[in-house]
């Protein structure tokens, strides 16, 4: 099992999840 990766994955989410957020309250 790759953590590494997993928590790369779990960023992503997170970042991606940010970003449509930010969209949304402009």
């Amino acid at each position: 099992m790759n953590t590494n990766r997993l928590s790369k994955k779990i960023q992503a989410g997170l970042n991606a999840q940010m970003k449509k957020e930010a969209h949304a309250s402009q």
